[in-house]
């Protein structure tokens, strides 16, 4: 299960728009999690085009959820219990925000003591071990690129050492 953000390129002043979509969603009936950014640079808008049924942008992430200092938690839950499927891309919703500085700012799932815990539950009442949650970027033109940090795993592969790297790069203006 993986739920991606779109990386977004704009000037100051501008809105843009970052998808959230989605792969391996398969009868999924229940998700919540946490969005961070840096607010000098992201000023949150809205979300928009919510997808899924019984989200909704007031009821799924508004009053009781709301996006302050760079933050928005989402929670969902398919009321019926039937579970929800979806095709590997598919569009869940649209998070808007407006740029206010020249730079950079990463968008990431996080959590932290306010928000304890990313869940995603299946119709057998499962809680999904293995999911991946990948980050954005909303970056200013003529910002140049460069390596935040990394991550370094080592794993065996067939008897043999095997090592990913995973860096971390912001900035710059694709293509690369």
């Amino acid at each position: 299960f993986t739920l991606q953000l779109s990386s977004e390129l704009g000037q100051v002043g501008d809105t843009v728009a970052v998808d959230v979509t989605v792969k391996g969603f398969d009868e999924i009936i229940g998700m919540q999690f946490q969005l961070t950014w840096d607010s000098d640079y992201l000023e949150f808008i809205n979300v928009g085009e919510p997808t899924l049924p019984y989200m909704s942008s007031s009821g799924s992430f508004g009053p009781n959820f709301p996006a302050l200092e760079g933050r928005l938690i989402c929670f969902w839950l398919e009321y019926s219990l039937t579970g929800v499927s979806l095709p590997d891309n598919e569009r869940i919703f649209t998070i808007y925000f407006k740029v206010n500085n020249e730079g950079t700012s990463s968008i990431q799932f996080r959590e932290d003591m306010l928000f304890p815990e990313h869940q995603f539950i299946t119709t057998s009442d499962d809680l999904i071990q293995n999911f991946h949650l990948i980050g954005s970027q909303v970056t200013t033109q003529n910002t140049p690129l460069q390596f935040t940090n990394g991550c370094i795993n080592v794993s065996s592969c067939m008897d043999a050492q095997a090592v990913v790297v995973s860096p971390f790069i912001l900035g710059g203006v694709p293509p690369y």
